[in-house]
């Protein structure tokens, strides 16, 4: 057995005694679980929601399972989960919870990532940093795979660092099994064991003796992910960047604001807006000043790999390989919360530091309170009202009536509950022109035509359509919801479409003497 693990990698002088330290634990765990189920059920399913829960439908046995799935560019794992839990019963409060269950196992999971290599005050901050982040709270409150990519993530480096320092065959077990979980959630998994083996071969001269079951362990990892190689590959040539065209960053000022964007959503989360500049400025500032404190530890040498590996790497090697989508690099946040939660410690009084953590709670209490009142998204995609516009639809929807969706969002056929849809998916407005005549002229009584206009992506589209409806159709209603506020700056500073409204209700007629009856 080798036993690596250096205690004075720790500072000295640990206050904090392990009981405060495990109560506190059990106080931010109630604290983060309360932030995660408030109001859980509030906002309606988004479009990627609505594709987790069919994507989970489409599994129906091993086959499946292990088949590369046509509408989700995903490995299985979580999908297989929600599956499962769906017995118990459906609605967005309940699939939700799977979600909220591995955010709130991501808490005491830090906690003990942070014991290996800190004392008890920086493993209970990161832990309270975890729980309260405005980042991690959205993920963590919908049906996708992201908090379970976070857990796996931090569960499967401390296997890995307890393996490396204990040298314990069940911490090689546990590290093997884990990695696999990881693999099989999301495909950035990659970028997490490239980051133990980098972590690996830089302290070689410390782990050399135990290096076979090191690449044993490798062995098996690859043993059990090529059940999913060829799904893999097949994702890779349908989804990837250079084939896809999926390489885009939505800001004006290019690349280098890359980084950037990542740092402000690990640190104030993507409900509050840069042009909020009374909490973005002095938010950022202590950010930036917490995250230099925190580069001091790196004067400890594991310490510095450590977080060269399992942070700085897997930024510098996403970024050049993948789009940049903050949620793509949650598996790293906690590891982010890990070196802030370091420089609050390395404050050199408690009154600072006690000063700093009630200035970080206030100024990330913004971002939260917007997450729950749905303000200042940077991406309103999730908060779109579909339940209500279902429930109008469904009310004064008739039988011969045709209703088109520009953009095909699954969550109005979800909401709806209709089988007399007909969806659009195409950004070519002559081609949703051809199919509303092509419908127009079916031999069906009295028809009214519905039009959805919901995503951003299909603006110009949509634009050309109503123009052309316009003329030939008379318009009899028209409905909106949820307005952004910040419509006019986010197209000023963005490189992508915005719409004012997120969802608008056209009802068109084509019969001129039925025109003047408007449904309510």
């Amino acid at each position: 057995m080798v036993n690596v693990e250096k205690n004075n990698l720790k500072p000295s002088g640990d206050l904090l005694s392990k009981n405060a330290a495990y109560f506190a634990l059990l106080i931010i765990i109630v604290l983060g679980l309360f932030l995660r189920v408030y109001d859980l059920g509030s906002k309606s399913f988004w479009a990627d929601e609505i594709i987790s829960i069919t994507g989970s439908e489409r599994i129906v046995d091993m086959n499946s399972f292990l088949s590369p799935d046509p509408y989700n560019a995903h490995p299985p794992l979580y999908f297989l989960i929600l599956k499962l839990g769906s017995y118990f019963g459906g609605g967005e409060v309940l699939l939700r919870l799977f979600s909220v269950f591995f955010g709130l196992l991501s808490i005491p999971a830090i906690f003990l990532l942070a014991k290996q290599f800190f004392d008890l005050k920086t493993s209970v901050l990161a832990s309270f940093l975890l729980s309260i982040s405005p980042f991690l709270l959205r993920f963590d409150r919908e049906v996708r795979m992201y908090s379970l990519f976070m857990f796996l993530t931090v569960i499967t480096i401390l296997f890995f660092i307890k393996a490396l320092k204990r040298d314990k065959n069940y911490y090689w077990v546990g590290y093997v099994f884990f990695m696999v979980l990881t693999l099989y959630t999301h495909y950035h998994s990659f970028l997490v064991l490239a980051s133990t083996w980098l972590f690996f071969f830089l302290e070689f001269n410390t782990y050399k003796s135990i290096w076979r079951k090191a690449f044993i362990s490798q062995v098996v990892i690859a043993v059990f992910y090529s059940f999913w190689l060829l799904p893999f590959i097949h994702h890779y040539f349908l989804y990837s960047a250079p084939v896809a065209g999926l390489i885009r960053f939505p800001s004006v000022y290019g690349f280098w604001i890359k980084p950037l964007y990542l740092f402000y959503s690990f640190s104030l989360g993507q409900t509050i807006l840069p042009w909020n500049y009374h909490i973005v400025i002095p938010g950022l500032i202590l950010f930036m000043i917490l995250f230099l404190l925190g580069l001091k530890s790196f004067s400890r040498r594991e310490i510095s790999i450590f977080f060269g590996s399992f942070l700085f790497f897997p930024i510098v090697l996403g970024l050049f390989i993948t789009e940049l989508m903050p949620r793509y690099f949650i598996f790293i946040c906690p590891v982010f919360y890990l070196l802030i939660a370091g420089g609050i410690n390395r404050l050199e009084r408690k009154k600072h530091q006690l000063i700093m953590i009630l200035f970080l709670t206030a100024i990330l209490s913004f971002p939260v309170r917007n997450y729950y009142l749905n303000q200042e998204f940077h991406i309103l995609a999730n908060v779109t009202p579909w339940r209500d516009v279902g429930k109008y639809i469904n009310k004064n929807f008739n039988n011969d009536d045709i209703l088109i969706n520009i953009g095909g969002s699954p969550s109005l056929s979800y909401y709806s509950d209709l089988n007399a849809l007909t969806f659009i998916g195409t950004s070519t407005e002559l081609d949703i022109i051809d199919k509303i005549i092509e419908l127009d002229n079916m031999p069906i009584p009295s028809k009214d035509i519905w039009l959805v206009v919901s995503n951003p992506a299909y603006k110009e589209a949509a634009d050309s359509v109503l123009i052309w409806m316009n003329k030939n159709y008379k318009l009899i209603n028209e409905k909106k919801y949820f307005i952004d506020n910040d419509f006019d700056r986010k197209s000023k500073y963005f490189n992508k479409n915005f719409l004012k409204y997120r969802v608008i209700v056209y009802l068109y007629r084509k019969n001129d003497e039925l025109s003047n009856l408007v449904r309510t």
